[in-house]
């Protein structure tokens, strides 16, 4: 009996979660394929200019022999349909006689951007849209809102104190959070493409921006630093740790939040930190410019008159009627709260 389009779909899917950074700055995409026969093929795309995930399949059916004549197919973002780094897999799957595709998205990339799908229907093949859309979404989420608003996807990440600090009375601003989030800090910079920090953040903390194993040494993947000055010409990262990073770090003249991530967009560097003291944020969130906020809070009392507290410092600002909803909540050890929030709808 045909599995249904959910069923293959879910198999898609599995799939395509197991592709690693070394796809990018393509999307991750995993596709199954079945038999007339009912056997399962399934392969993903696994790093950029290799085979995509539908011509992958395909050479597999060729290795162990089968005949993909007759087909199903599930694929988690619509087939390419022009000429890139690799030939167009719509293409593939129209050579190869398959029936029908069942695609979880449309490809918002403007070289695609439906053609994929018109071109299989033109072929004669039955074509479904929407196949498990939500999960599809969560999979990509950042390219994919890349894509559709031309610029980068911005995180702002946040530490403070229970009251707010994100420094002391002291002045210190390091390790305000515990081991534990600090460890998950050092997993979440291993996600993005770019962190992008200021020249004061620099100057006052000397920070490695570097993403690290619970061991300490260095995780194989590594966010680029973009270090973000109004004047080039007045700051030097020589001397810095910034300046041994091991992607590397880069000066940005930095104009506005947009253009900047326009900038990252334009660079095929879609996930983007921000990571500085709240001047910085708060340029980001007057724009409209944070997507999502990472905050760790640590439950300790910095307190003293001379503390430096993120509402302190966004009195003087204009953040009227902005309002975020908490999407995930996660005590990290004995004291420190990760919280990830979202944008309202409610926000003005």
């Amino acid at each position: 009996m045909a599995r249904s389009p959910d069923e293959l779909m879910r198999y898609a899917l599995s799939e395509a979660y197991r592709a690693t950074r070394a796809v990018r700055p393509n999307p991750r995409v995993g596709c199954a394929l079945e038999t007339t026969d009912g056997q399962m093929i399934l392969a993903h795309h696994a790093r950029v200019g290799e085979s995509h995930a539908e011509r992958r399949v395909l050479d597999i059916c060729q290795e162990m022999g089968l005949d993909p004549r007759g087909s199903r197919v599930a694929v988690t973002l619509e087939p390419c349909s022009h000429h890139g780094r690799t030939p167009p897999c719509a293409d593939a799957l129209i050579a190869a006689g398959v029936a029908e595709v069942f695609i979880a998205l449309e490809d918002p990339f403007p070289m695609v951007c439906g053609a994929g799908i018109e071109k299989l229907r033109s072929a004669g093949i039955k074509v479904e849209v929407g196949v498990l859309r939500s999960k599809a979404e969560d999979l990509n989420r950042e390219w994919l809102f890349a894509h559709r608003n031309a610029r980068s996807h911005s995180t702002l990440k946040m530490a403070t104190s229970w009251d707010g600090a994100w420094r002391s009375s002291s002045g210190a601003s390091k390790w305000i959070t515990s081991e534990e989030a600090r460890l998950k800090a050092q997993q979440l910079r291993s996600r993005v493409d770019v962190i992008a920090t200021s020249t004061t953040t620099v100057a006052a903390d000397d920070p490695q921006f570097t993403a690290r194993k619970m061991d300490g040494t260095l995780a194989t993947d590594q966010p680029k630093v973009f270090v973000l000055a109004k004047d080039q010409s007045s700051f030097k990262l020589a001397g810095y740790q910034l300046a041994k990073h091991p992607r590397g770090a880069e000066l940005i003249e930095f104009s506005t939040p947009e253009a900047f991530l326009k900038e990252c967009y334009a660079r095929g560097l879609y996930d983007v930190m921000i990571e500085s003291g709240p001047t910085m944020a708060q340029a980001f969130m007057a724009a409209g410019c944070v997507d999502e906020i990472w905050s760790f809070s640590e439950t300790q009392f910095l307190g003293g008159a001379s503390a430096l507290r993120f509402p302190d410092a966004f009195e003087a600002g204009q953040l009227p009627g902005l309002c975020y909803e908490i999407q995930e909540l996660e005590q990290l050890g004995p004291s420190s709260v990760f919280t990830i929030l979202s944008p309202s709808k409610a926000s003005k």
